[in-house]
């Protein structure tokens, strides 16, 4: 062994190298994201999207094989969309049922998966796929949007050979997420688009109106909301890589206004999208109280903060209904959020309801009430009004641009009901929301 190997000099250098070798390939992987965001915010199509993301995963993982996979919800199976590495007939014929080998497994529990011995999984169908592995290890993780899953994108066999770790779970996961909201945004933008081009024969006035919601959306979602994106998948990163606590503590803060700044244009957008029905419901019929636990509980830490009680009264919450389940609960959610802000110290939530005819119809009558102070009766006619507040009665003025309500009342119109202030006095206010029974 050459004795300069060990002199200080020298491990040095190699110390020097190696650090240099990490930040540079940091400063890779914030490029990659910029990138993909970047495109995303061109509008463009998205079959050029889905290929650009695959050849740039392949890229920056050094891997042969990448597969982007989207869910076709009619089939219940997962589809190839693009591809790098894989046969032409592969790509064009491949179909994964959900919950079938490791992409399907993938696409219905939501979580990746790390493998770095093929062989331990022959159950889920490598083995007949077994030639296109040169190295043993693989990795598959969920595209998701919000709560709901997508699709999934694998990678397999390194062009060096080397088995996936962690880091590339990271980063991988961390383009999937931008992936999706991505994903998400250029739907939603080509979906209006179309909206647009089939509402042209319309009167010049509504063709007016339209545009500038359309061009409103598009700016949005180009201006704000891809940056954004762009922001949070950077510190996401970040927070897995930094040791200091006083960094750690910084980088969570901006991921926690980044993420309120962002749900603020998501409200934008979706009140954008649901006047210009671009939004698709899902309907089905169900009882709504497992909807209102699931928000009560979600809320329950800011009713805990503003020493609010939410109670339910589970009785007549068990007629079904038909909903859109995400949808609903946004508005659900949206009516909880307002009583448990604008009550009082010690205050209650109380969620209840009861069936009734309304023109020779089942209907379902959902109550938010609230102990709050109320609301300024010159204020009531402008409650579901976009872009308006009422918190100006408050003490503390939350954060928020006022949709809340106008987007709740729109969901419930879609949803063929009603949402209505019934009473707001000294002693509280309650909302009212009726649904068809069905």
């Amino acid at each position: 062994m050459n004795p300069d190997e060990n002199s200080l000099e020298t491990i040095l250098e190699k110390l020097t190298s190696m650090e240099q070798r990490r930040k540079t390939k940091i400063a890779d992987e914030f490029n990659l994201l910029h990138r993909v965001s970047e495109l995303a915010a061109s509008g463009s199509d998205l079959q050029e999207f889905f290929e650009y993301i695959v050849e740039e995963i392949s890229n920056s993982m050094n891997v042969a094989i990448v597969s982007l996979m989207l869910i076709d919800w009619e089939e219940g199976q997962l589809r190839i969309r693009a591809a790098k590495g894989l046969p032409k007939e592969v790509i064009e014929r491949a179909r994964v049922r959900l919950g079938s080998s490791i992409a399907g497994r993938v696409a219905q529990e939501g979580r990746p998966f790390l493998i770095n011995n093929v062989e331990e999984y022959s159950d889920l169908g490598i083995s007949k796929s077994k030639s296109r592995y040169t190295t043993p290890s693989l990795l598959s993780v969920p595209i998701r949007s919000r709560s709901l899953i997508l699709g999934v994108i694998n990678v397999n066999n390194k062009l060096d050979n080397t088995i996936f770790n962690d880091t590339d779970l990271d980063l991988l996961s961390t383009i999937s997420n931008q992936a999706g909201l991505a994903i998400e945004n250029v739907m939603l933008i080509n979906k209006m688009k179309e909206q647009w081009e089939n509402q042209k024969h319309l009167l010049d006035e509504m063709r007016r109106q339209n545009e500038l919601k359309n061009d409103l959306v598009i700016n949005l979602s180009h201006e704000i909301k891809t940056p954004l994106n762009a922001i949070v998948g950077y510190v996401d990163l970040l927070l897995n890589r930094v040791m200091d606590e006083w960094a750690k503590d910084l980088l969570s803060k901006i991921l926690q206004r980044s993420l309120h700044l962002n749900r603020i244009t998501d409200q934008m957008i979706h009140y954008f999208a649901l006047q210009s029905k671009a939004l698709h419901f899902n309907f089905v019929s169900t009882p709504p109280i497992s909807i209102i636990k699931s928000v009560a509980e979600k809320l329950s830490k800011l009713a805990a903060e503003n020493e609010v009680k939410i109670e339910i009264e589970p009785v007549g919450l068990q007629s079904t209904v038909m909903i859109d389940e995400n949808l609903f609960t946004q508005a659900i959610e949206a009516l909880m959020d307002n009583g448990i802000r604008f009550n009082k110290k010690k205050g209650r939530v109380i969620i209840s309801g009861h069936r009734a005819q309304a023109e020779g119809a089942d209907m379902l009558t959902i109550r938010i009430e609230d102990t709050g102070p109320g609301i300024n009766p010159a204020l009531h006619s402008i409650l579901f009004e976009p872009f308006r507040q009422t918190s100006d009665i408050m003490e503390n003025k939350p954060d928020g641009l006022g949709l809340g309500l106008p987007i709740a009342e729109a969901i419930i119109t879609a949803h063929h009901g009603t949402l209505k202030l019934l009473r707001s006095d000294s002693n509280g206010t309650v909302f009212g929301l009726t649904m068809p029974i069905g």
